[in-house]
């Protein structure tokens, strides 16, 4: 069964629901201590939404709750967001706003507020996530590490938090599909958290063990629902896509050491 399709993911998922007899989204991990087990299931919809909504009713045949994360304007499709949430799943929004504006912390902040009360007109939104935009040179974490400018995340903005910058990863296995692998470094600029806990995979089926087996009991599966699809012509396209991406990404790399 090849990876990246919707028919191995259930396989994943259907493991991972006899290990911990369920998943958390997000919401339920912020502002407030975590959990002594627990799966929580991420998804950052960067394009082709129609494959986030397709995942999504995998995870509710499943019984199983994900956190979706889109992007404004790029992944903004109103119907699908709230196809998604109407299936009990967490909708939030996966911000890029220092990207967007060169910098510009200032711009960068109203362009939040005003991208987040657009995504707040369709679904309830209260947990975010920066987007990495790795051919970019801006960290948008940044936006928040200021203490001040955090304040205004909670405060302001009503949020419970920013998944990097606000969940404590040391001893939790934090696993992504980013770059079209499963290794924490491969071809993945930003997409990384200070954990304690090995979680990179030299294949599908060394990721298949470690979940059949005895996975870590605190788990992040974070998967990018536009490489997942069981079409055979769309699975080329990805992983053309994925590759040609992977090589800017070295190539960025290259230019800044």
């Amino acid at each position: 069964m090849k990876d990246f399709t919707l028919q191995r993911y259930e396989l994943y998922l259907r493991v991972l629901k006899g290990k911990f007899k369920g998943s958390v989204p997000f919401r339920e991990l912020l502002g407030r201590g975590l959990p002594s087990r627990f799966c929580a299931i991420r998804h950052d919809v960067d394009r082709r939404t129609y494959r986030a909504l397709d995942m999504a009713r995998v995870e509710h045949k499943l019984g199983l709750v994900a956190s979706y994360y889109f992007r404004v304007p790029y992944t903004f499709d109103v119907e699908v967001i709230r196809a998604i949430e109407g299936l009990g799943h967490e909708v939030g929004y996966h911000y890029e706003n220092l990207s967007e504006t060169d910098g510009d912390v200032y711009k960068a902040l109203v362009d939040f507020a005003e991208k987040l009360e657009q995504l707040r007109r369709v679904a309830t939104i209260t947990t975010c996530c920066m987007h990495g935009r790795p051919l970019k040179p801006y960290d948008n974490r940044d936006l928040w590490r200021d203490p001040v400018r955090h304040n205004l995340l909670t405060e302001r903005f009503g949020m419970l938090g920013e998944l990097y910058l606000d969940i404590d990863y040391t001893d939790i296995a934090y696993i992504t599909d980013t770059g079209r692998n499963w290794t924490s470094g491969r071809a993945n600029r930003r997409d990384h958290v200070s954990s304690s806990v090995p979680a990179s995979f030299g294949s599908s089926e060394e990721l298949l063990a470690y979940f059949e087996n005895k996975p870590h009991p605190r788990l992040v599966f974070q998967v990018h629902p536009e490489r997942w699809t069981d079409s055979r012509v769309g699975h080329a396209a990805q992983w053309a896509l994925d590759t040609a991406t992977n090589m800017a990404k070295q190539g960025v790399n290259l230019l800044r050491r």
